[in-house]
């Protein structure tokens, strides 16, 4: 770094490189930051696909109970409704 009265600083000691000794220093930290992005973008991802799959199974899952249990009543009254018929109507036996 040069200053205003044209001597160079050593900013080094500091812990930073000036520029033109690494001209490629911020592409690196460019990729490193786009990697971090593209990986969190991913694990979003999974986790929305994770919870709308554990969603939908649940979903799925309930689905099938109430409708087992809605053909289990359907056919219960059903067959309670032949029954009565039965019992009401016995056959008469043939002479």
């Amino acid at each position: 770094m040069i200053k205003e009265d044209g001597k160079k600083t050593d900013v080094s000691v500091l812990g930073f490189e000036e520029e033109e000794d690494t001209p490629d220093s911020n592409f690196s930290l460019q990729q490193s930051l786009q990697a971090c992005n593209n990986f969190d973008t991913a694990r979003v991802k999974l986790e929305k696909f994770e919870t709308s799959y554990c969603k939908r199974q649940s979903y799925h899952a309930s689905n099938l109970q109430q409708t087992c249990c809605v053909k289990h009543i359907a056919n219960y009254s059903r067959n309670r409704e032949r029954r009565r018929q039965l019992d009401s109507n016995p056959r008469q036996p043939a002479s």
